[in-house]
């Protein structure tokens, strides 16, 4: 019975391990420079969110409109594509969503929290 139960829990980690998201995690300076390369930038947080502070030159596609907007706003699914959130929860699901999609190079910064360069506050213009 216990050599079963081992034998479960490993195939259930196993399992785990499989699950996990196939998109890349990029900090600020791999952000940075995948942007100088061409990357789109976006930021699927709210629009009031984006308003009160965002990274420079990103792009707002919020989660919430993700999967019926990005399809007319990002049409080449082979472009380098980094998502952005607040803390990184809605960038993951969000990166998910664009792989489902078949987006082929996408990768998430996670948090804008985690941003530690210069961010833009205001009315997007």
């Amino acid at each position: 019975m216990k050599k079963l139960m081992v034998l479960v829990a490993l195939g259930l980690v196993a399992l785990l391990a499989a699950c996990g998201s196939s998109v890349p995690r990029v900090n600020a300076d791999e952000t940075i420079a995948l942007m100088n390369e061409g990357a789109l930038l976006i930021d699927v947080r709210e629009r009031y969110e984006h308003e009160e502070n965002r990274i420079p030159d990103s792009m707002l596609l919020s989660l919430s409109t993700l999967e019926l907007m990005a399809p007319m706003r990002l049409p080449d699914l082979d472009a380098v594509i980094v998502v952005y959130c607040r803390s990184g929860r809605r960038s993951a699901e969000a990166a998910q969503i664009l792989v489902e999609l078949g987006y082929t190079n996408v990768h998430d910064l996670g948090g804008i929290n985690r941003w530690p360069y210069e961010t833009l506050s205001g009315p997007i213009q």
